[in-house]
């Protein structure tokens, strides 16, 4: 759904400037650049998911998976922590 967005974020910005009860709900340069950075995290859950999904998979097919995982979670958690701490 984020990816939907960021592809019409044109039409969101102008459909939000043209209804007043929106105004104030438009998305500033800081939030889609926040919405991008989620789309990057997340987009290696999504495809965990899909590789995942369908008939129950096997263990030695989740563990990979929650590996790699946990490895993308750490790693943001690591940029996430140097950037507060900048």
């Amino acid at each position: 759904m984020i990816q939907s967005l960021l592809r019409n974020r044109e039409a969101v910005h102008f459909f939000c400037l043209n209804n007043s009860d929106l105004e104030q709900d438009t998305l500033t340069e800081e939030d889609w650049i926040e919405l991008q950075a989620a789309v990057r995290i997340l987009q290696p859950f999504l495809r965990s998911t899909l590789a995942l999904e369908g008939q129950a998979p096997n263990l030695w097919e989740v563990i990979p998976e929650v590996d790699y995982l946990a490895g993308i979670y750490r790693l943001v958690i690591s940029l996430t922590m140097s950037y507060l701490w900048i």
